[in-house]
């Protein structure tokens, strides 16, 4: 929401941002086309965006009672945006609604990297390890990334891992051996 990039401005407590809310859109955007979210598009209460993928959710009943308790104290509410598709999304089902989202979806409908970008990364070679986590992020000349610097669980820097063609992007992520 726009106001909590300048709490202090606004409220005198703790520090605005140095960005405002529209900085980070177009990755969002980006992230959410590749996700599959679901939800309705152009809420007055956050800054325009670009439009969900995907129709929102149903409200369910518990939601809905919810909704007539808000309404009837005159204030706003939308559906939110969701990280489940509403309808069939590459490598990802259509959200059932069982409410089980929270400690995951055995149906396959809930969006989280290991569905919707490892399986293409690791088609192009990238592998993945456990047991490591990211100290840095490597870069070319025009600051794009190229891959990350690890740390083992023994806290060594055993390896830069990734190349110009294949980057490796998450903090477990590496590619080639250690």
């Amino acid at each position: 929401m726009p106001p909590d990039f300048r709490v202090p401005s606004l409220d005198g407590a703790a520090e605005d941002w140095p960005f405002g809310c529209d900085d980070p859109a177009p990755f969002h955007a980006r992230v959410e086309g590749r996700m599959g979210v679901s939800g309705l598009s152009g809420n007055p209460a956050c800054p325009d965006g670009a439009p969900c993928p995907l129709p929102p959710l149903p409200v369910g009943r518990v939601g809905l009672v919810a909704a007539r308790r808000v309404d009837r104290l005159g204030r706003h509410w939308r559906p939110g945006s969701n990280a489940i598709p509403s309808r069939p999304w590459p490598g990802l089902q259509p959200g059932v609604l069982r409410g089980t989202c929270g400690t995951g979806c055995s149906d396959g409908a809930m969006a989280a990297p290991d569905r919707t970008h490892w399986p293409k990364a690791i088609r192009r070679g990238l592998r993945l390890g456990t047991g490591a986590r990211a100290a840095g992020v490597t870069t070319d000349a025009r600051s794009r990334a190229t891959g990350a610097v690890w740390i083992d669980r023994q806290g060594r820097r055993p390896t830069r891992a990734g190349t110009r063609r294949s980057p490796a992007r998450t903090g477990s992520a590496r590619r080639g051996s250690p």
